[in-house]
């Protein structure tokens, strides 16, 4: 039996219950297309998913799911270090997941399961492609986000 929300999920933030200035930023962000590296928290099912993909999917019309890493899966530490070394280097680096001259933007779920010491490395990457590669980060716990990435997002709870 599949779930009603998985199924039928929100397209726009008027159809998500969320706090009035939060949907004023995130209304902004998907007019302007001017979304920057951003840490969405909070607890389970509050909608950060969800934003993720909508803020996405503005951006890159056929957002689809091969741009998203799942942290929470059975990911081991070797398979997350090579996705964001790929991130890391160069723009042509991560032609794995991107059509050249497109538009793009990568979602990080779960991304409080990586540890510290991992999520560090992706710090060249967000300062490299601070204005045109988003990279949004869904985490249940801002604690265990590492404070170089925390400095380099934007932090909505």
């Amino acid at each position: 039996m599949s779930r009603w929300d998985f199924t039928y999920p929100p397209t726009n933030f008027g159809d998500m219950a969320l706090y009035p200035e939060l949907r004023e930023r995130l209304q902004y962000y998907y007019d302007s297309c001017e979304i920057p590296h951003t840490i969405l928290y909070g607890d389970t099912g509050t909608g950060k998913s969800t934003t993720a993909f909508i803020l996405a999917q503005r951006l890159v019309p056929d957002f689809t799911k091969r741009n998203v890493f799942d942290c929470g899966g059975d990911k081991g530490v070797r398979e997350v270090k090579e996705y964001v070394e790929i991130l890391r280097n160069t723009r042509g680096g991560i032609s794995k997941w991107i059509e050249p001259d497109k538009p793009y933007c990568f979602i990080f779920d779960e991304f409080h399961n990586i540890a510290p010491k991992h999520q560090t490395m992706l710090n060249i990457a967000l300062e490299t492609y601070a204005f045109d590669t988003p990279c949004l980060f869904c985490v249940n716990n801002i604690e265990k986000v590492a404070p170089p990435i925390q400095s380099r997002c934007r932090v909505l709870n």
